[in-house]
């Protein structure tokens, strides 16, 4: 019954494919059948491909072994999502154990989010987060992990030191096959950090890796968990959220070391290499008009910067507050980011104390207007006026969708 096997597959957090290891045509129907079937119904579940009756294949051990790796290499370059293949017998119960841990290990530490088997090197959203977590770990911003550093990022993630003999025999590690990756005085650079973790995937220990990106926050998606993020709380309808001023200081210092060339302007490569650190900028999901744009062909000059800042912060306050913890805001860390956002005073209770000059800086100005009147370009040419998508700073200026600074 399809229908029920496909209900199955939907509700599986893993699939363990089967094929009879005596019978090597069954295994074609693994890559033509069962895994198009699987991955059609369910494309986020781990696979694991499973050789059973292997007690009756013939030859010795070497001779098996190497028939596995021949016939599992093609699944997995063709089908990211298969985390292993091993061969069993049920019969004999030889590893029976190990297809369970295999098909655990899938679900808790799954290699595809990590690892591109194909190209073999780490996914970007997992680069991404290892360069936070070595920087946050790079106590001395000097951008590299000595002894000291090392120890402290090894007692965050697993609650003990190295010995002195292991620090040793991970810098041999990393020395013999990174050139750069290690100083003449011992200290771990990014790329011999970026290798280690590489290793241990290839080695299938991606759970070391898991524990490393769990202990900095990240969740199966490789993003920060929203719930370490110190709440906003519950805002009334009369209530916003806006920058505060430490957090404007940190986005004007962080646009002018964007800023390469020094034109006051970030170009489109310039605002990419700026959020190489975030998994998106935080206006990706708002309405395109809310975006930063070139309105001189200089590229997104800082007003306009800023105010798509202050629009996002109005708008989606939770992703304007994560992406300041990715860019690095407070040390990168999430407790700090508390200081960079805040909740203004109910409108009803400061309005009712005016006339008294008001602490907002974001308003929402809704533009009512009759058929013909053409408001989408009086709009337009406010946009335009105060040059971009919107503006921040000290005199009035325009953001689009009904945000005004």
């Amino acid at each position: 019954d399809v229908a029920t096997l496909r209900a199955e597959i939907a509700k599986a957090d893993v699939a363990v494919v089967v094929y009879a290891a005596d019978r090597p045509e069954s295994l074609a129907n693994v890559s033509s059948h069962w895994l198009p079937l699987i991955l059609e119904t369910n494309g986020r579940i781990p696979v694991v491909v499973v050789g059973n009756k292997v007690d009756l294949r013939s030859g010795d051990a070497h001779r098996i072994e190497s028939d596995l790796r021949n016939a599992a290499a093609p699944i997995m370059d063709a089908f990211t999502e298969v985390e292993t293949c091993i061969e069993c017998s049920a019969k004999k119960m030889i590893n029976i154990a190990e297809v369970m841990v295999f098909a655990t290990k899938a679900v808790l530490h799954p290699t595809a989010a990590l690892y591109d088997t194909r190209a073999h090197t780490l996914h970007p959203a997992c680069e991404r987060a290892l360069r936070r977590i070595f920087t946050l770990s790079d106590a001395d911003q000097d951008d590299l992990l000595s002894d000291l550093e090392l120890n402290a990022f090894q007692e965050a993630c697993f609650g003990m030191p190295l010995l002195p003999r292991q620090l040793r025999g991970i810098k041999d590690v990393i020395r013999r096959n990174v050139q750069d990756g290690v100083t003449d005085k011992g200290h771990v650079t990014l790329s011999g950090f970026l290798y280690l973790h590489t290793l241990f995937i290839q080695r299938g220990s991606a759970e070391t890796t898991w524990a490393v990106l769990r202990a900095f926050g990240y969740a199966r998606d490789l993003r920060l968990e929203r719930s370490r993020l110190p709440p906003l709380g519950t805002l009334h309808t009369d209530q916003s959220c806006e920058l505060t001023e430490p957090a404007l200081y940190f986005l004007r210092k962080a646009f002018w070391e964007a800023d390469a060339d020094g034109d006051g302007a970030l170009s489109p490569a310039e605002v990419e290499a700026f959020f190489q650190r975030t998994p998106l900028p935080p206006w990706a999901h708002l309405p395109a008009v809310l975006v930063p744009r070139s309105g001189n062909g200089r590229g997104v000059e800082l007003e306009g910067f800023l105010g798509a800042w202050g629009a996002c912060c109005y708008r989606d306050p939770a992703s304007a507050q994560e992406a300041l913890v990715y860019l690095g805001y407070g040390g990168g860390r999430e407790a700090a980011s508390a200081t960079a956002i805040r909740v203004t005073p109910r409108r009803s209770a400061e309005y009712a104390s005016l006339p008294q000059e008001t602490t907002r800086t974001v308003f929402k100005v809704l533009i009512c207007a009759g058929a013909g009147a053409n408001a989408s370009k009086v709009a337009a040419s406010l946009l335009l006026r105060n040059g971009g998508a919107a503006g921040s700073g000290n005199g009035g200026t325009a953001g689009s969708g009904g945000v005004w600074r």
